[in-house]
């Protein structure tokens, strides 16, 4: 299975769940509709024809990777009320020194090297979340791989909910105590919009993820997880921090995934298109989806 792999480093990266308003805290890492996006954006796509453009070419995005620092962005504006001007604070968490491995599966060569050629000269800009905060793709290959099933998992976004009863992976008398252990973070995000003529986008659904930061071990009853081992080749992700304390002796593996308005299946993909929250219920009126 032809599978691009594109490495990339920005120098903050902020990523808002939808419903954040005056505090916009950040999600560990890009979401699926925000790799759509990249992806778009990287071929010249609008994101309607983004979003096409995976759907039919039967495309499996995923993404790993982790963040050196944090900060907190305080902005101060103002609001037009109704009969006043408001001054008002918005309060926006950033990660700094982001490294990012974006892995997109593909039904042919022909489509992964086109891809490749993409990341590698991107149409439009490239961006870690915010407009300004530009994303550059430090290494980008084709490999001919084929998905692993794992109970390990490390710094990767998995498509569904994982079992509470997830072990840590390391030892607790090898970590220095000076070092932050994150666990898993679940959320219910959003897997894509429809389109109307008049350029509205509305929301199609929401599904469950979990954003996998130091390693884990999946509970005995949970199920394995598929994906594609991915081991850095550029210095920006070998030389970090975070890199250097779990490369010996841990394969890291990224899942990937595509959401579906029908349930079809590319032969020898590693997962199975997921139609969860894609059809939009006739006796809901959704408002137009903006800033996801």
């Amino acid at each position: 299975m032809p599978v691009v792999v594109i490495e990339a480093a920005a120098p903050v990266g902020s990523w808002r769940p939808p419903e954040a308003l005056t505090y916009h805290r950040t999600l560990p890492l890009p979401p699926y509709t925000t790799l759509v996006g990249l992806l778009g954006a990287a071929l010249g796509l609008g994101l309607p024809d983004a979003y096409r453009f995976v759907d039919e070419g039967g495309l499996r995005i995923g993404v790993g990777g982790w963040h050196e620092g944090e900060l907190r962005d305080l902005w101060k504006f103002q609001k037009l009320g109704d009969k006043e001007v408001k001054a008002d604070v918005l309060l926006r968490e950033c990660w700094t020194d982001v490294r990012l491995a974006l892995v997109v599966e593909t039904p042919d060569a022909k489509t992964a090297a086109m891809i490749a050629d993409a990341f590698r000269s991107p149409a439009f800009p490239l961006t870690a979340g915010p407009s300004d905060a530009l994303l550059k793709a430090v290494a980008v290959r084709v490999d001919d791989a084929q998905p692993i099933a794992t109970r390990v998992l490390a710094h990767a976004l998995i498509f569904r909910e994982i079992s509470p009863k997830y072990e840590l992976h390391e030892s607790l008398l090898e970590i220095p105590f000076h070092r932050v252990i994150r666990a898993p973070a679940i959320e219910r995000l959003p897997v894509g919009f429809a389109f109307e003529p008049d350029g509205r986008r509305r929301l199609l659904g929401r599904d469950m993820v979990s954003f996998v930061a130091d390693a884990i071990e999946l509970a005995g009853d949970d199920e394995a997880i598929a994906g594609y081992v991915v081991e850095p080749q550029s210095r920006i992700l070998r030389r970090s921090r975070t890199f250097s304390t779990w490369k010996e002796g841990l394969k890291w593996t990224i899942p990937v995934h595509r959401y579906d308005s029908t349930p079809t299946r590319v032969e020898g993909s590693s997962t199975t298109p997921s139609p969860s929250g894609q059809t939009l219920r006739k006796d809901r009126k959704d408002k137009p989806t903006e800033n996801t």
